[in-house]
């Protein structure tokens, strides 16, 4: 678990859970060796009434091959990732 203090409140003030996605697939298609980078699913809900989205992706480098699961979740100015 990471937690860092961003200048924002709510995860709808980022966007759409699709947009974050799409950010963090490019962002790994631009790494170095990188090969492929892929969103496999993204979804936003509620935990214990905090907005959450929950984002699933898969890259291929010449380091080898990543699953990734994400989940993030936005509260009071403070970023959670799991």
């Amino acid at each position: 678990v990471t937690i860092d203090e961003v200048l924002v409140n709510s995860l709808v003030d980022v966007g759409s859970v699709q947009q974050a996605a799409e950010r963090i697939k490019k962002l790994e298609q631009d790494k170095d060796g990188n090969l492929m980078a892929e969103v496999l699913a993204a979804s936003r809900g509620e935990v214990n009434g905090v907005t959450a989205d929950t984002i699933e992706y898969r890259s291929d480098t010449t380091r080898g091959f990543n699953h990734f699961l994400l989940r993030v979740a936005l509260k009071n100015g403070k970023l959670y990732n799991v």
